[in-house]
């Protein structure tokens, strides 16, 4: 029995010492397989088998011991905290899974706790705690070999068939993600190479030293602010920890040893205070091809409190649920972000992952978290104070790289390998606690024959089983996403192939059918068949009717089954509404006023966008219903008075009334709003030649052709204009442009005879 535990725990630790290798590297070479789903794989399968695995030798073995730890405890606060908030909330699948990649829902909380557990039992002696180390540090070398590699031969020369097209893709994640890595990395090998001795190894210490003079550049390209103040606080920490380390071991204190051993350090100290204070004006004079500016989005900490500020009661303490800062953002984002290019944005986190748990986990999940992060602080400087000399420098690395990475978390939004990491780090100091003994254990027996043995056999089974449940229904959810996404690259790569594209969808619609996300696709799809069955010339009305009411009918199951899934979702409103807009067209009985409907419950559900009320203006112009629509344009133009295209349709409202100054206010405003948008100028240059502006109005119609050459409506009102203004010249030019795109127009070929007429009668 002891030789079957002893094997199955040999087999967790490799799981393990496997998975920190594999995440900062791992990709599936697929354009349908996101990063986040790559990541994500090896966790959950992680965490399922891990658990399962370290249940079975526990039982085999008898006996199993965790450790009486803060951080453990608050670790496992924290899903039962997100778990209380999704069931008081009610937020159902969104809360609980979601689309199995974000960080805040109940299961990833869930994956990276038993991580965290996992390897505390995984990751305790010395030994063990350097080849952590040394294998995050191998991986980081494959990273930063493949992103020299892009910068050096150029990025699509390695974009690895397409899936890193973009010199600031990485395998990692996002730009940041690489270089808050990077810098995890370059503080690992600086303290590993001052205090690991014969653990490391001559070809390993040449390799690190390498690594750490890349990871350098690499950073110092990348740029980012955040991960260079956080690198000068925790290298200052390191030099003075390491100094008084050396100060107490030897008598007199040797400077050159310490010098010696601290190089790295305090290089990384000297480079992170300049780039601290100056690496903006550096990075703006480095050359060309790796001076990289990288544009990132999030709301800032103004935004993210004031949508916090907005909730009030219960919903404050308990928050709005796991994973629903989207609904929370669309609710009430200040409104002056309407006046940016992210006016439409819908943003899944706050300024950083752990303020965000105080809107989607309230004011419980925000003091959860905080108690998590000072249980670091205060057990890792015990466990540092407490442990043999020879491994304080070791066990302090990881102390300070895990809240080196929590800090980040604190301003930024990881994705998802980057927290991973945080959790395994944290879950290896305090294996290391419980095995010095900084951390005493609780002994857990389970063979006993009395409540206590039932009541931990009990627990340990469920254990082994949430871990297997949870990660089972991840990959579940992960596989059903994947196939969408495969669906939507067939239809975009194979020539509209909406029939691949269709059986795609169906796959993930049978292996998760309350898939919000392939309902929706296969809504799309419909509308897209329906469009195809419309312009159809078959010659048999009957079945072609008979195929477009079922394809419709179809698409409108689809809608209302992602409404059902989950209703407090405005984009599955919005999908439902876009079928029913289908059938306004047609005059069929309740489209309209179902439409209708669909897209107020839309706006309830995220009232700061005017993109619905826009919508609603359509519809009620289709329905020749002006009133509405101009009520509706209103509110549009309220959230947002530089929406072009709100202004554009009132324009074309204003004339159709016969309100030509107010069409021309209107028009003037959208190709202001929206001035490299020719359809604007266009419109507002018809206008202008309407009432007799004629030279504003060449001067709009010239702005739309230059915009765009082949726009022959333009060019030929343009025409019209230069020949209103006695421009013949001009004006035959336009005209014999339109007739090269148009060679069989008999309307433009009469505009050129009139032209022509006109100079000659005033010639004589």
């Amino acid at each position: 029995m002891q030789a079957i535990a002893s094997w199955f725990d040999r087999v967790c630790q490799a799981m393990f010492v496997l998975l920190i290798a594999f995440l900062p590297v791992a990709f599936i070479p697929a354009l349908w397989a996101t990063l986040p789903h790559a990541k994500i794989i090896p966790i959950a399968i992680g965490a399922g088998v891990g658990m399962t695995l370290y249940v079975l030798a526990r039982f085999l073995e008898g006996t199993a011991s965790f450790p009486k730890s803060w951080i453990a405890f608050g670790a496992v606060l924290l899903p039962l905290v997100y778990t209380v908030s999704a069931v008081w909330a009610g937020a159902g699948r969104t809360s609980y899974l979601g689309a199995g990649v974000e960080s805040d829902t109940v299961a990833t909380i869930f994956l990276w706790t038993m991580m965290l557990l996992l390897a505390v039992f995984v990751f305790r002696t010395r030994p063990q705690l350097i080849r952590l180390e040394q294998v995050l540090i191998s991986s980081a070398g494959l990273l930063a070999l493949f992103h020299i590699a892009r910068l050096t031969f150029g990025a699509n020369a390695i974009s690895l068939g397409g899936l890193f097209s973009d010199v600031t893709s990485s395998v990692i994640g996002s730009w940041h993600d690489l270089a808050i890595f990077f810098g995890l990395v370059l503080f690992l090998v600086s303290t590993l190479l001052a205090s690991a001795g014969d653990y490391t190894g001559r070809i390993f210490t040449w390799f690190a030293r390498a690594l750490a003079l890349a990871s350098l550049a690499l950073l110092v390209i990348i740029n980012m602010s955040d991960v260079w103040v956080a690198l000068a606080a925790l290298s200052i920490v390191s030099v003075i920890g390491l100094f008084f380390y050396e100060w107490r071991a030897q008598t007199p204190f040797a400077y050159a040893g310490f010098f010696r051993k601290s190089s790295l350090l305090l290089l990384l100290l000297t480079a992170s205070i300049i780039f601290s204070v100056w690496g903006k004006q550096i990075h703006d004079v480095l050359p060309a091809p790796v001076r990289i500016d990288s544009i990132e989005v999030r709301p800032s900490w103004e935004g993210t409190f004031s949508v916090a500020l907005r909730l009030s009661g219960a919903e404050s303490i308990l928050g709005s649920g796991p994973n629903t800062f989207t609904r929370q953002w669309g609710l009430y984002k200040p409104a002056g972000v309407n006046e940016t290019a992210f006016w439409n944005a819908d943003f899944a986190q706050g300024v950083g992952l752990i303020p965000t748990s105080l809107i989607s986990v309230g004011i419980i999940g925000l003091l959860a978290w905080i108690f998590f992060l000072v249980a670091i602080l205060y057990e890792g400087m015990r466990i540092i104070l407490k442990s043999p000399r020879d491994v304080q420098p070791i066990i302090a690395s990881i102390a300070l790289g895990a809240v080196y990475l929590w800090a980040l978390a604190v301003v930024y939004n990881p994705g998802i390998a980057i927290i991973a990491i945080a959790f395994l780090l944290t879950g290896a100091l305090v294996g290391w606690g419980m095995h010095t003994g900084a951390l005493s254990s609780h002994v857990w027996t389970i063979r006993k024959a009395d409540w206590q043995g039932f009541a931990h056999s009990v627990i340990l089974i469920l254990l082994a089983c949430l871990s297997l449940g949870v990660s089972g229904l991840v990959l579940r959810t992960i596989s059903a996403d994947m196939l969408v996404n495969r669906g939507i690259v067939l239809y975009n790569t194979d020539n509209s192939d909406i029939a691949g594209a269709q059986a795609s969808v169906d796959k993930a619609l049978r292996i998760d059918p309350a898939n919000q996300r392939a309902n929706r696709a296969a809504l799309e799809l419909g509308i897209l068949q329906a469009a195809r069955l419309m312009s159809s010339k078959d010659p048999n009305a009957t079945t072609l009717r008979e195929q477009l009411t079922r394809t419709i009918s179809t698409a409108i199951q689809y809608g209302l089954t992602a409404v059902s899934v989950d209703s407090a979702d405005y984009q599955n409103w919005v999908a439902l509404a876009r079928v029913y807009e289908q059938l306004v067209g047609a005059q069929v009985d309740g489209a309209y006023a179902n439409a209708e409907q669909a897209y107020k419950n839309a706006i309830e559900r995220n009232p700061t966008n005017p993109r619905f009320h826009l919508n609603l203006a359509q519809l009620a112009v289709a329905k020749k219903d002006i009133d509405s629509a101009e009520q509706h344009l209103l509110e549009a133009i309220k959230l947002k008075p530089n929406f072009a295209a709100a202004l554009f349709l009132a324009s074309q409202v204003a004339a159709s009334k016969g309100d030509t100054q107010g069409a021309l206010i209107t028009a003037n405003a959208a190709a202001q709003a929206a001035p490299q948008e020719p359809v604007a100028w266009f419109q507002l240059g018809t206008l202008l030649l309407q009432t007799g502006k004629n030279d504003e109005a060449r001067q709009a119609l010239e702005r739309a052709v230059s915009l765009n050459g082949n726009y022959a409506n333009a060019i030929y009102v343009l025409g019209l204009a230069y020949a209103a203004l006695d421009m013949k010249d001009e004006a035959l030019a336009a005209m014999g442009r339109v007739l090269e795109l148009n060679p069989e127009n008999e309307q433009v070929k009469s505009a050129i005879s009139q032209i022509e007429s006109a100079d000659t009668s005033r010639a004589r």
